[in-house]
């Protein structure tokens, strides 16, 4: 069985649930995902067929439904593997509305065709959770419980 394992990284991650809960652990993810590409959390939470994610915690791994999570902490550690900012595109410093945990700020950086760069734009045609940096930190945001978004 050894063989046919599948090498994988510790993501350390804060979890914000809808129902006011926080959980802090590890995710697990493949080193190396099925295009050759390092693996990433954010992949996974793209991934429409995965709903439910293997959360480590200290005495036991649970699954948690990605639709319960509002919010993701990352530190400064996984931040640039999980979400890199682009050198290139554009960098908009917003606040976000979340339905539990209130007023969050930070900024985002994304790149997206010349005729559909406006922050509308990018929320509307993203998919998974939106990377929102917060000084060394990232936080991913399950749009699902966005309120509003206010640039600034």
């Amino acid at each position: 069985m050894e063989a046919m394992s599948v090498p994988q990284r510790k993501v350390a991650a804060r979890l914000h649930l809808v129902d006011g809960e926080e959980l802090e652990g590890v995710f697990f993810v493949a080193v190396t995902g099925p295009d050759g590409a390092p693996g990433r959390l954010v992949d996974h939470l793209k991934t429409k067929s995965e709903r439910f994610l293997p959360f480590s915690l200290d005495e036991e791994t649970i699954l948690i439904h990605k639709f319960r999570i509002v919010s993701i902490e990352l530190g400064p550690a996984d931040r640039e593997h999980e979400a890199p900012e682009s050198e290139f595109g554009h960098r908009r410093q917003i606040e976000v509305v979340l339905t539990s945990l209130g007023l969050v700020s930070g900024w985002l950086s994304y790149v997206m065709p010349l005729d559909q760069e406006r922050l509308r734009d990018y929320l509307n045609n993203m998919s998974g959770f939106i990377p929102l940096y917060r000084g060394n930190d990232l936080l991913l945001i399950n749009p699902r419980y966005v309120v509003s978004v206010r640039e600034v």
